[in-house]
Formats: C-alpha cells, sequence, structure tokens
C-alpha cells in the first residue's frame, strides 16, 4: 500500500516546484489528480504524511499544500470516511484541547490553522482554493473557525457504525438471516395431461 520510488518522485516535483508557492491550491490539486487518479488517494495520502511527519516539506507554503490535499483529495465524502481525518484536526487543535498526538516535529503557523480550520467547514471552500499559498503564509488572518461541527458529526458516525458492526457481528440471528430464507421446493408439472405423460413419469421414485 505505498507508492513506488517513481511516484514518490513524482509526488515530491509537485512540492518541490518554487512555482507551486504563487499557484492556487485548485490548480495544484488539478495537476496532482491528473497524475494521481482516486484509486491512489490512500497511497498519496500516507506518503504526504510521512513526509510531514519526517519534517522533509519544511517550508509554510509546502506544508499548507500537503494538508489541503490530504483533506480535498477525500471531499464530497464523509469526513470519517478520510483516514487522516484525525490527524487532520489534531492539527487544528490547541495543545489542551487535541485528543491524539501529533508528530512532534510538525509546527504549523497560525495562518496554516486559519486555513486549515475553515476548510474543514466553510461553505465557500471553492473560493479558498482559488488563493495561493504565499497569500495564505503572509496574511494575517483572524480567529480559527470552530471546527466542532466536523468533529461531532464524525464522532457521531463512528458511534453508529460501532454499534452496527457489533449487532452484525455479534448477533446470534443476524438481521440477513431473519429476512431472507430459503423458498418451498416446487416440482413442475407435465406439459400436458395424458397416458403418455403417466407412462414417463411412472418409473420416477421419489
Amino acid at each position: 500500500m505505498a507508492l513506488s520510488s517513481e511516484e514518490v518522485d513524482k509526488l515530491l516535483n509537485f512540492f518541490f516546484d518554487e512555482a507551486s508557492e504563487s499557484q492556487t491550491f485548485e490548480h495544484f490539486l488539478s495537476q496532482v489528480t491528473q497524475c494521481f487518479p482516486k484509486a491512489y488517494n490512500y497511497k498519496v495520502g500516507v506518503c504526504i504524511y510521512n513526509l510531514l511527519y519526517h519534517n522533509i516539506l519544511t517550508m509554510p507554503a509546502q506544508r499548507i499544500l500537503a494538508l489541503t490535499l490530504l483533506n480535498e483529495m477525500y471531499r464530497g465524502e464523509p469526513f470519517i470516511n478520510n483516514p487522516f481525518s484525525c490527524f487532520i484536526v489534531g492539527l487544528c487543535q490547541s495543545d489542551s484541547s487535541r485528543k491524539k498526538p501529533v508528530p512532534p516535529n510538525l509546527k504549523i503557523s497560525d495562518s496554516e490553522k486559519y486555513f486549515l480550520s475553515h476548510l474543514l467547514v466553510s461553505s465557500q471552500v471553492k473560493e479558498m482554493l482559488k488563493k495561493t499559498p504565499t497569500f495564505i503564509v503572509k496574511t494575517e488572518f483572524g480567529p480559527m473557525a470552530d471546527i466542532k461541527p466536523a468533529t461531532s458529526t464524525s464522532v457521531e458516525d463512528y458511534k453508529e457504525l460501532r454499534a452496527a458492526a457489533k449487532e452484525i457481528l455479534s448477533n446470534p440471528s443476524p438481521p440477513a438471516l431473519q429476512t431472507y430464507k430459503p423458498g418451498p421446493i416446487r416440482l413442475v408439472p407435465p406439459l400436458a395431461v395424458g397416458d403418455e405423460n403417466v407412462s414417463n413419469y411412472s418409473h420416477v421414485t421419489l
């Protein structure tokens, strides 16, 4: 479940291209998705996580591009379906409210947190993606967005999934068996009634 060395090299080229800093997030995402189709989302995400974890993407513009890509790869799906949702939320939270630790070497600026938090809950995502990493890094923003709606929905969905899994796997009488049962066996009647049919079936023993 990992990218090949050639694929990692292609992905790195996107982040280390200086032109990416002044291009819109929308353009960057389009380039990456053209190179890596949806089937590669998880592999690309794992690679990005490791690049961030080991502090290989050291520039703020590189980090915000990477974090945006982690989130936008799963845009259109429930947030809980994003395998990196806990990681993304953890970066937006303060040290006191964070439930899961984040990589110790990964430090993101307030501007990056602001952009990432609004990316999770804003209804104006398309407008946000038309901005450039340079603009985000160099601009001072106001307070972060309230990401509780995104996290609470994830927690509720997670609880429902756990409850459904327990019901299906531990119930001695699964719901499927309560609904679907084999139908009765019906013998096919003869096509016509006559002595010839009786003689044909006379040798059959039931």
